[in-house]
């Protein structure tokens, strides 16, 4: 048995190394068998070897996919934490920006009722014309300070905070141009009070007297 053993071991490597299929004829039907099972069992082998390295690398795929994935998935956390603090600091902003507005359109109201009562008093109508054009021309401030506002919320909105310090930079360019709006709106009417005032404080010219016809 074991001399037919050596021998199936020395065809079996004749065979794979000539490749002559004839030799294995010739060989005990005992010993073909035991061959083609080796055979068989090395195949299964290498089939399981084979399956068992591609599931070790599906593994290590997947492993880095999900290491990918969590790198990824910090990256947009982060940036979105960017997003928000960014939006809070403008919100901030926004709200007090929106009550100097509002603040400048009251006084704006305030304004025009005085002008309204000293056109309804008759006095110093000529200065009623001048003092409603400088009115106008406030409140044509106000509106663009609200749109400027309106606007810069919506850039805010939509800005890439990939760089926070520049996104930072930009909402403060924009508090500070609406602010400059702001300021021109407080300055124009400051100067229609102080025109009322002057019209106030300046006499109301009497009637000139027409002359008597002299009988002659």
């Amino acid at each position: 048995m074991k001399k037919y053993l050596a021998m199936s071991v020395l065809v079996a490597v004749a065979l794979s190394m000539s490749g002559v299929a004839a030799l294995a004829n010739e060989m005990p039907k005992e010993i073909q068998e035991k061959v083609g099972l080796k055979a068989k069992i090395q195949g299964f082998l290498g089939l399981k070897k084979d399956e068992q390295k591609a599931k070790t690398e599906v593994k290590l795929d997947d492993k880095k996919e999900e290491a990918k994935e969590k790198q990824e998935l910090k990256k947009v956390t982060a940036q979105e934490k960017k997003q928000q603090q960014i939006q809070r600091f403008w919100d901030k902003m926004e709200f007090r920006l929106g009550v100097l507005i509002k603040n400048q359109g009251k006084l704006a109201d305030r304004i025009e009722k005085k002008i309204i009562a000293m056109e309804a008093s008759g006095k110093n109508t000529a200065s009623i014309l001048e003092l409603k054009a400088k009115l106008v021309a406030a409140r044509v401030l106000i509106a663009s300070a609200k749109t400027a506002l309106d606007d810069g919320s919506k850039t805010v909105k939509d800005l890439d905070t990939t760089d926070s310090k520049a996104a930072l930079k930009q909402v403060r360019e924009i508090n500070k141009d609406i602010l400059e709006k702001i300021k021109a709106v407080h300055e124009a009417l400051v100067d229609v009070i102080k025109s009322i005032n002057d019209a106030k404080s300046s006499p109301t010219p009497s009637p000139t007297p027409s002359p008597t016809p002299t009988q002659s």
